[in-house]
């Protein structure tokens, strides 16, 4: 059975990650889908949120996750990057009733944050006030498309609109690609060729 395995990428671990592929054993190596993220904090009510990768990540984000896909491909992972697939949404916290619930059972919209103060409710207690209900219910209604400048970009198909939590928080975070996409169309291309050659 396959599975799918999210590996979050700052600046203290970046460097660490090569040692991590080679430490993953063969039979989870290869029923294994792979796909980096940068980590950063949206938190509500902090402008602006934490950036755990501001070095590495830089101005040009895809510029350092294309030799980690590389590296990946080159050690028989399979690897998807945000476009690969049929995939319908940015991350895991972009689906309908999609949850993240930390140790107390209390329930959050984003992995960004698990504050206290952003919980919406708890699986004890539902929702508990209505105010955290229109908090949830703006959530899951942003979208890309009420944004002229997504609405006008290439990228739109590809990227799904981005961050949700940054777009709710009127933080617009656009995909890494947009601003490093020579280093991604490599990337893509050094990756069919390796599919091709298998």
């Amino acid at each position: 059975m396959e599975s799918s395995t999210r590996v979050n990428l700052t600046d203290e671990n970046y460097h660490t990650i090569p040692k991590l592929l080679d430490e993953i054993p063969d039979v989870v190596r290869y029923n294994c889908v792979l796909l980096f993220r940068w980590v950063y904090s949206h938190t509500e009510g902090r402008n602006p949120g934490v950036e755990f990768s501001a070095e590495k990540k830089g101005s040009k984000p895809y510029e350092n996750l294309a030799p980690l896909y590389e590296l990946a491909q080159s050690k028989g992972f399979t690897t998807n990057s945000f476009d690969e697939g049929m995939n319908y949404n940015f991350c895991e916290c972009d689906f309908d009733r999609a949850f993240q619930i930390n140790y107390d059972g209390d329930l959050f919209m984003c992995t960004h944050s698990m504050d206290k103060a952003e919980a919406i409710g708890n699986v004890y207690d539902g929702f508990g006030t209505q105010h955290n209900l229109s908090r949830y219910a703006k959530f899951v209604n942003t979208n890309p498309f009420s944004d002229s400048e997504c609405v006008s970009c290439k990228l739109l198909p590809t990227c799904k609109g981005g961050c949700r939590k940054a777009r709710y928080l009127d933080k617009k975070v656009c995909s890494g690609v947009r601003y490093s996409l020579a280093s991604y169309i490599v990337e893509k291309a050094q990756k069919a060729i390796i599919d091709n050659e298998q």
